[in-house]
Order: C-alpha cells, then sequence, then structure tokens
C-alpha cells in the first residue's frame, strides 16, 4: 500500500556509546533485522549513525567501515539504493572526513535554525541551506538535512524566539527554500526528554 501511494521510508542504524563497530550486538541486530525485513522498494535512504562523530560514539575510520560492511552486507540482500551516515556541521568541518566522502552515496547533516542566536523564524530556511551548503562542498556531493524544526515552547536565544507562530513561520520559509531535501523534526511531543539549556528540547513537535 505504502508503494502505491509514492511514499518512502528512510531507515536508520541507530548507535551510542556502546560504539559502532559491526559486530556490536546492537548495531548487528540492527542490520540482520533490515537484511531480514528486505522491503527496498519502500527505502529512499539508509542512514547509519546520527551524530556519532559528534558524541564521540565513532571515529572517522569506524564509521567509513561500518558504513562499508552495511553496504556490502545489505547490497547483497538487494538493496541498491544511497547509503549515508548524518552529523551536525562543525563533525564534518572539524574531521579529515575523506574516507568517509568515498564511502557515503550522499551527505546528510542536521541543522537548526533556533539554536543560531542571529536567525529570526522567516529567515530559518536560507540558513538551514547554508548549513548544508557547506557539508555538499566538504565531500563534493548532494545532501539532505536529516533533522531540522523550531519549537513551539521554549527560551529566545538572540532573535531566535520559541513559538507557534515562530514554528510555523520557520518551517514555512524552511519548506520554501529546501523541498524535499529537509526532515522536519520531529512527528510529536517528547516529553520523556529534559528540557535542556534552553527550555525547549521536548517541544520540537510539528503542528
Amino acid at each position: 500500500a505504502a508503494s502505491s501511494l509514492g511514499l518512502k521510508l528512510i531507515l536508520g542504524v541507530f548507535m551510542n556509546e556502546d560504539g559502532c563497530e559491526d559486530s556490536s550486538t546492537s548495531v548487528a541486530e540492527q542490520i540482520e533485522a533490515i537484511k531480514e525485513w528486505a522491503q527496498w522498494d519502500l527505502v529512499e535512504l539508509l542512514v547509519v549513525g546520527n551524530e556519532a562523530m559528534f558524541n564521540g560514539y565513532c571515529s572517522v575510520s569506524q564509521l567509513t567501515s561500518l558504513i562499508s560492511s552495511v553496504k556490502v552486507t545489505l547490497g547483497a540482500a538487494g538493496y541498491t539504493g544511497p547509503v549515508t551516515t548524518t552529523d551536525v556541521v562543525s563533525a564534518w568541518q572539524e574531521n579529515d572526513v575523506s574516507s568517509l566522502c568515498d564511502v557515503v552515496d550522499v551527505v546528510a547533516t542536521n541543522a537548526h535554525a533556533y539554536f543560531n542566536a542571529a536567525t529570526l523564524p522567516e529567515a530559518a530556511g536560507l540558513f538551514v541551506a547554508g548549513q548544508l551548503a557547506l557539508v555538499e562542498a566538504i565531500c563534493g556531493k548532494k545532501g539532505y538535512v536529516m533533522e531540522t524544526g523550531w519549537p513551539t515552547q521554549g527560551d529566545c536565544i538572540g532573535q531566535a524566539c520559541a513559538g507557534a507562530t515562530e514554528q510555523a513561520t520557520a518551517l514555512a520559509s524552511i519548506q520554501e527554500v529546501m523541498g524535499g531535501s529537509v526532515v522536519f523534526f520531529t512527528f510529536g511531543l517528547d516529553l520523556w526528554k529534559g528540557p535542556g539549556s534552553c527550555n525547549c528540547e521536548p517541544y520540537f513537535d510539528c503542528k
């Protein structure tokens, strides 16, 4: 049903402080589950790791090796689509990611205009586009923003203030500038999260 409607999925391999070796239990179980599921016609993109470099879960070489291994394993199972990892812009900039650029098919980053004190909601699209352009230039490959949004509650960070009206303005700006190159964060309230220094973390729910 999903494929007949033209809907696609972005699959992710999650990792945490346990590390990113393909032999680690969590990573291996996820890869095996995806391999067994094997409904490749529904998959738009496979993302291996979310901010794994930024959080210190993986070195560049470890992440490069894991992505290479995943591509071989799932390729043998019939997956022919693109594979990448996503991280914040600073992680792409501050590491020697040349080996990583070689193995990813596209690049991906997480970019939140709200955390830039100089960005008003109506300028969110231009900010996010600029962040993506930085990462695309590093690898010379097309990219996507895997996480972007604006909170409905929280503090003002300079000119960037949280609120439902502000969120609507910011998301419209991002959609206008970025089109289908972004994933909006997040589906609903994340009340399991702490408020963070911005008092905003649970409130990125898209209205």
